[in-house]
């Protein structure tokens, strides 16, 4: 079968697990471009094409007039990645590229003959550059559940659901004492050091552990530990009684699909991505969404309200569903 070429944007880690789980469903093997390096091994019929960034200490002209996001002219980084995907689909023939996320890379791909599946992240993303490549894209996907609604009326776009690897485990920490999780992700956030004490003064009652940052050198409150970056977060999340964490879709699936109580600190991004996401979770009763950091007293406020919101139906399967419309797609362009 012919392969799946898969482009995965090197901005925080939610990329490459989306790309992971979506590939550990899809019955073809898939050739990965990245500049970012895979968070674990790949599956056997995998591999990874490394790619140089594309940005350096002076980016002239980089929107191309308003009509793109990302193209600084005379960067060797971008000429030099451009060169090694286009060996790549000359060398792999891939039935079909899917680009999460560059418009860019979707003009070039689909320029040269490729057919295109582009995701589509939650945001306002109606501007020139993001309308060129969807209108290029034979499908788009949204890893996002239906039930948000972020996906009608735009042609072609499909919501598969939240892509995670996974699965939902209802546990509950071995003492009996409730634990909040802090889930820091490595896109930028405001949950510090200094604001994970503020959780813990705030939750005598709970045991607090950091999952994302190191322990800072000054000691913090007896209820506090940090367990810095971990390759796999949801054991910590299945044995959570609350989690509270950013509104990166990686976190937000992992969590959502574990059926944990959430309270979600939006952070600013391009396109407003989280903003959006954090409205569509309190829309449908996911989450409790902070806009500001709270006052003293806000944290344990938060989580009792989050404690009281139904308990939500266990997500659709999106990897499955992603992998499925991938597949149906690759046949529909007549290859094998």
């Amino acid at each position: 079968m012919r392969p799946i070429l898969y482009y995965v944007h090197h901005q925080g880690s939610g990329h490459w697990r989306r790309a992971l789980a979506m590939a550990e469903q899809l019955p073809r093997p898939v050739i990965f471009a990245s500049s970012a390096q895979p968070p674990r091994a790949l599956p056997p019929s995998c591999e990874h094409v490394p790619l140089p960034l594309d940005f350096g200490l002076v980016n002239e002209d980089p929107d191309a007039h308003g009509a793109l996001h990302w193209a600084p002219t005379h960067q060797p980084g971008l000429l030099a990645r451009h060169r090694l995907l286009l060996s790549a689909a000359a060398h792999y023939q891939p039935a079909l590229a899917v680009v999460d996320v560059s418009v860019e890379i979707a003009v070039l791909l689909r320029t040269s003959g490729i057919p295109v599946v582009a995701v589509r992240l939650p945001g306002q993303r109606t501007d020139p550059a993001h309308n060129l490549g969807f209108a290029l894209a034979d499908q788009v996907v949204m890893p996002v559940p239906e039930s948000w609604g972020l996906h009608t009326n735009l042609p072609r776009t499909h919501a598969v659901g939240l892509v995670t690897a996974a699965r939902r485990v209802l546990k509950s920490n071995n003492d009996g004492r409730p634990r909040a999780v802090v889930v820091v992700g490595t896109g930028g956030s405001r949950l510090d050091a200094r604001r994970c004490s503020e959780i813990a003064v705030d939750l005598p009652d709970h045991e607090v552990t950091v999952l994302g940052l190191d322990a800072p050198a000054e000691a913090g409150p007896a209820n506090l530990s940090f367990q810095g970056r971990v390759a796999d977060a949801g054991p910590a999340i299945a044995e959570a009684s609350v989690v509270i964490g950013n509104t990166g879709l990686g976190t937000v699936g992992e969590v959502t699909t574990a059926g944990k109580p959430f309270v979600t600190l939006p952070e600013q991004r391009a396109f407003d991505e989280q903003e959006a996401t954090a409205k569509a979770l309190d829309g449908v009763g996911a989450a409790v969404a902070l806009w500001q950091l709270p006052e003293p007293g806000g944290w344990a406020d938060a989580v009792r309200r989050a404690m009281l919101l139904p308990e939500q139906d266990e997500p659709e399967v999106g990897a499955a569903r992603f992998a499925q419309l991938v597949e149906a797609q690759a046949v529909e362009v007549g290859t094998v």
